[in-house]
């Protein structure tokens, strides 16, 4: 994408803008998120960087140095933005990251302090990550895995017990942007839909073709269950081997949302023991996903293994630059980002402007 499409930086400036040098860590597109701060003139430091899949805590004796300057912050998901690190930036006037899960940011005392975050909720990050779910429902379902291995190996006959997904129950774990795109997505396929979420309106569930019901229920009934909920302290190892052990034998676990909802040993014991028939996985409890894991062994035709990215796509991509740059611009510029994430924030924010102004700091 051009970047002469996105928006320069604001009048008023030079704005410092500190990049999170863990964006480098995931991949190419990310490193145009460099190359276009500068090209729009906003006075850019890279931050320190960690080895990929690390998460890091930045010291609290260079805080100070690091975000004082600072007017805006470009975050990654590999590094703990808590209330120190947020206090230091007395300057600051948004942070903006390019994903959805925002589990890094202390969100609370950002809210409190009067620092905005934007962050990337742009339709295509979330309707990539439910279009990749429907994609491995399909494929477990139709054990296409299982056929292609049959082609290669035997050189054409192969296994014909794929089952119909007409008929048969999904369960979403959440309701979310991701899991409601995911069943306006399952609409026409005749299935049953079965919802978990205690934070959802029935009435945007049953508006969907779902029905809400107690997670039990979902566990016990669903022939392919999904999650899609944040990772918090109430949701961490959500699906354990209780839970596990409910599912039906010939049902399959989806889990595009955070590794951390999953017990991944009692799932390894699951899928070894054939209590489940089988899983999809795009995240994991460490990222990446350690040489050691016995997920690594088993992943092959009724396991699917990808690295935290099956949503991701040219189109998404370009979406998270375009996010990025408009709630840098709009944050700079003293109006809210585009996709707002605490919304709560916005009378601490302006008051926190009126400071800035006071002091000569905008």
């Amino acid at each position: 994408m051009d970047n002469e499409t996105l928006p320069s930086a604001p009048p008023g400036g030079p704005h410092r803008v500190f990049l999170s040098g863990n964006v480098f860590n995931f991949g190419p597109n990310f490193e145009r998120v460099a190359a276009y701060l500068r090209t729009a003139g906003y006075d850019v430091t890279v931050g320190p960087r960690a080895a990929p899949g690390v998460q890091m805590e930045f010291p609290r004796a260079e805080l100070a140095a690091l975000f004082g300057r600072m007017d805006a912050i470009v975050t990654s998901a590999q590094e703990n933005y808590s209330r120190d690190v947020l206090a230091a930036a007395g300057r600051l006037r948004v942070l903006v990251s390019p994903w959805l899960g925002l589990e890094n940011i202390d969100m609370a005392s950002a809210t409190e302090l009067g620092i905005p975050i934007g962050f990337a909720a742009q339709p295509e990050n979330y309707l990539g990550v439910a279009e990749a779910t429907v994609a491995c429902l399909g494929v477990l379902m139709k054990q296409i895995r299982q056929k292609e291995r049959s082609l290669l190996e035997s050189g054409w006959s192969g296994p014909h017990d794929g089952r119909m997904i007409r008929g048969k129950t999904v369960g979403l774990v959440g309701f979310g942007r991701v899991g409601a795109a995911v069943a306006a997505r399952l609409q026409g396929w005749e299935v049953r839909l079965l919802v978990a979420d205690p934070y959802t309106d029935t009435s945007r569930i049953e508006a969907a073709g779902g029905r809400l019901v107690p997670l039990e229920t979902v566990l016990r009934e669903s022939d392919v269950i999904s999650l899609h909920a944040f990772l918090s302290p109430e949701t961490r190892g959500l699906i354990g081997d209780a839970q596990l052990r409910l599912m039906k034998p010939t049902a399959f676990l989806i889990n595009m949302s955070r590794g951390g909802l999953v017990d991944e040993g009692a799932l390894t014991r699951a899928l070894v023991d054939r209590r489940i028939a089988g899983a999809a996985l795009d995240v994991f409890a460490a990222e990446p996903l350690p040489a050691d894991s016995p997920l690594r062994v088993l992943c092959g035709d009724r396991l699917i293994l990808t690295p935290h990215n099956a949503g991701n796509g040219i189109e998404g991509a370009d979406a998270s630059l375009r996010t990025v740059a408009e709630n840098l611009a709009r944050g700079l510029a003293g109006e809210p980002p585009l996709y707002l994430s605490n919304p709560d924030v916005l009378p601490a924010w302006r008051a926190r402007l009126a400071r800035l102004a006071a002091q000569g700091s905008v």
